[in-house]
């Protein structure tokens, strides 16, 4: 996902979490801070897209990563804000920092969650990099009044169902028809089109 896509997602778990979505809250600015710090691994296309695409999600998005970071994320904001509360302005971090890999393991790119143990990346392959509904109605949960934030919530938890059954629906009918002549079946959400789905067939006796 997007910088500012995950920027608005660490918005929305502030205001759910009751904190004050103005930056003189040192909690929200922990947490929105923590939603987007993780892809600080875009300096890695100073050394070629290669280089960033292979390690694109890695480090920054494992566990160990998201907790170093939070680390220090939180050291920042108390020196900044002039706050002793260090200790709950890490936890606010590391709730942003996982807000942010959590999203990110649900489209198809996924991440090194469990980093450096291992190198493989955890993916659900449900939602798009950019997601136009989804980006929408997190926008409108932050800014809209409080008597019909529950609209966007519901509107969210809704659209995300819909996500996941039309996956699983998509899964059992690529399975009915080609399962018994491919090894693997990888299911992929359109880049352009949230209600359509793309799919890769692996055999691997064909090189």
């Amino acid at each position: 996902m997007d910088p500012v896509t995950h920027a608005i997602i660490g918005a929305s778990v502030a205001k759910i979490t009751g904190n004050a979505l103005q930056i003189s809250d040192p909690a929200t600015v922990s947490i929105v801070v923590g939603a987007i710090v993780p892809d600080i691994d875009i300096i890695l296309q100073q050394k070629g897209d290669l280089v960033y695409l292979k390690n694109h999600r890695g480090a920054t998005h494992s566990l160990v990563g998201t907790i170093i970071q939070a680390l220090v994320i939180s050291a920042a904001v108390c020196m900044v804000y002039g706050t002793s509360q260090f200790f709950t302005m890490f936890l606010w971090a590391l709730l942003g920092c996982w807000s942010h890999v959590g999203f990110d393991l649900f489209n198809s790119l996924g991440a090194k969650l469990l980093w450096p143990f291992s190198e493989v990346k955890v993916s659900i392959g449900m939602n798009l990099s950019f997601d136009p509904v989804f980006m929408g109605l997190l926008i409108g949960y932050v800014f809209a009044p409080a008597n019909i934030t529950n609209y966007f919530i519901g509107g969210f938890l809704i659209y995300f169902a819909h996500r996941a059954f039309a996956r699983i629906f998509a899964s059992n009918d690529l399975q009915k028809e080609f399962g018994d002549r491919y090894d693997k079946i990888t299911l992929l959400p359109s880049l352009k089109n949230p209600f359509k789905w793309h799919f890769v067939l692996e055999d691997k006796n064909c090189a």
